[in-house]
């Protein structure tokens, strides 16, 4: 991984967490905050982020690494 793109993963994660089964949890008022928003678009762009259509977002395993552990 690329160390520039890993910066901005890490920047648009601060206030996220991953737990043990992959799921992103996002701190705060969650996705009603525009600015969690964008980071979120952004980490599905990187390709940091999928979402499962069961409701859950998921930390593709190549980046938990530059999330909080739950």
């Amino acid at each position: 991984m690329i160390n520039a793109i890993a910066a901005e993963v890490r920047n648009a994660a601060q206030f996220m967490a991953v737990d043990d089964l992959g799921r992103l949890w996002i701190c705060g008022d969650v996705l009603k905050n525009a600015d969690n928003r964008k980071d979120l678009d952004r980490l599905l762009e990187l390709g940091a982020v999928t979402y499962d259509w069961h409701g859950y977002y998921h930390v593709n395993e190549d980046y938990k690494s530059l999330f909080k552990p739950l």
